[in-house]
């Protein structure tokens, strides 16, 4: 009695902290263009008070001094922000460092920087947005709308000026970015998902509550046919659950076909990473043909049990 009890406690602690701890951090709802505004700023507290007024679009960086990449954009965001300022578009730049140390790295530059830098005590505000995008880096940068809503975010050098003139000139694809947005916090509550499904899985009196777990993360991972297969290929070898496994291969047939690539490229990539031998890779491919051609569902998971003594 006492096992059983425990087993449950253990299980139910599991989803309970999912419910509570890992849910809400990705419902977490933006700082307001208000919050923003209400930071120390070192330098342009007036043009940032005016950019954060909810009438243009704004660019929010956040970098530190010690940081190699920030300290070689630097220039290049005083260059985007002097190109924009006068298009609807204004920077401002947020860092965890105290005023002097700031000052010390604005001062660096030929000219100084043109855009507010302020300070993000705490790197408050810095969590607040990349948390629900599993970020950890700097520089970091989002482009807000005058809503405040994210329409772009990633590294600064990775398309945030391109970003810019499509969005001056009116023809930024809102809706595309939104689908990447929501298939990008889809593929974290996947992962945050399959820690449940990990623990759930050592109690055989929870399959119920295994399969929809399992259910839940191929269908949060499905725009990604890479996540698709490294979990078909996961729950054959790690848990022996060969209907979510085939599951997993179902909704990774299912997908539209990516450019330049293929499925069975995808699997041989995914299976050259876990060290999988070709020849083994090879019989994997041709049960992925077979299920391709017939879509027998029944057969998929038998010969994905046949092929499971390989790994």
């Amino acid at each position: 009695m006492k096992r059983t009890t425990k087993r449950l406690n253990t299980v139910f602690l599991t989803l309970l902290f999912f419910i509570t701890t890992i849910i809400p951090a990705m419902a977490q709802p933006l700082p307001s263009l208000s919050q923003i505004a209400a930071c120390q700023w070192v330098q342009g507290q007036q043009t940032a008070e005016q950019a954060l007024a909810g009438k243009q679009f704004v660019v929010v960086e956040f970098f530190s001094t010690w940081c190699s990449g920030c300290t070689a954009f630097a220039p290049e965001l005083s260059r985007i922000h002097d190109q924009f300022h006068d298009q609807g578009v204004s920077v401002v730049a947020l860092s965890d460092e105290g005023p002097k140390t700031l000052q010390q790295f604005i001062s660096k530059f030929q000219g100084g920087l043109h855009y507010p830098i302020g300070i993000d005590s705490d790197n408050t505000l810095y969590s607040a947005f990349t948390d629900p995008f599993g970020v950890n880096t700097i520089p970091y940068t989002f482009v807000l709308n005058t809503r405040g809503e994210i329409v772009w975010h990633g590294h600064p050098n990775e398309g945030l000026e391109e970003t810019l003139q499509a969005l001056v000139a009116g023809n930024y694809d809102v809706d595309q970015f939104k689908t990447e947005l929501h298939n990008a916090q889809n593929l974290k509550k996947s992962m945050a998902l399959f820690e449940a499904y990990t623990t759930v899985a050592q109690f055989p009196e929870e399959k119920a509550l295994k399969e929809q777990l399992a259910r839940t993360i191929i269908d949060c991972a499905k725009s990604k046919q890479e996540s698709l297969a490294l979990l078909s290929l996961i729950f054959i070898h790690d848990f022996k659950d060969y209907p979510m496994a085939a599951l997993a291969v179902e909704t990774a047939v299912s997908q539209p076909q990516q450019p330049e690539t293929t499925l069975e490229s995808i699997y041989l990539d995914v299976m050259d990473g876990l060290e999988i031998p070709s020849l083994v890779a090879e019989d994997f491919l041709s049960i992925l043909a077979t299920y391709q051609k017939d879509q027998n569902r029944t057969q998929l998971v038998e010969a994905l049990e046949t092929f499971a003594v390989q790994l």
